[in-house]
Parts: C-alpha cells; structure tokens; sequence
C-alpha cells in the first residue's frame, strides 16, 4: 500500500502541474494562483512516502536550493543598494 500511496500522490502531483501550466495557458492566474499553494502539501506527501535514501536526496537538494535562493536574493539586494 506504500507504494500504491506514493504512486497516487505523484501522479495527482503531475496532473495538477499539468493542470497549473494550462491555467496560465489559457489567462486564468487568478485560479493559478488559488489551487498553487495545494502542490507544495502534496509534494511533501510524496516525499514522506518515499523511499529513505531518497528522502535524504530531497532534503539535500531542498537546502541547496533555499541556499542558492537566498544567495541570489541577497544579490538583487546588493545590486539595489538596499
């Protein structure tokens, strides 16, 4: 049932992205903007149903990414003087 679990939130995962890229396709960003926040939930799903050395990947790439985000915010601060 674990992997039934994972496979299920993936692919929920998959066609709300799907789903997001057409809404903006198609001019609807206010609807995008609404049901966006409901893919970070589900991607934590998927992560807590994975497999461990995989969620140890997840997390390595999750702080690397806040890492450089945080990095590159503080450039755009730099640059506007602030």
């Amino acid at each position: 049932w674990f992997v039934h679990a994972h496979g299920g939130f993936a692919l929920a995962w998959i066609l709300l992205f799907i789903a997001q890229a057409s809404l903006v396709r198609g001019q609807r960003t206010g609807l995008h903007r609404r049901v966006g926040p409901v893919l970070l939930p589900l991607a934590l799903l998927i992560w807590a149903f994975s497999e461990p050395r995989l969620r140890r990947l997840c997390l390595i790439l999750a702080t690397a990414g806040i890492a450089s985000w945080g990095g590159a915010w503080g450039l755009v601060r730099l640059a506007a003087g602030t």
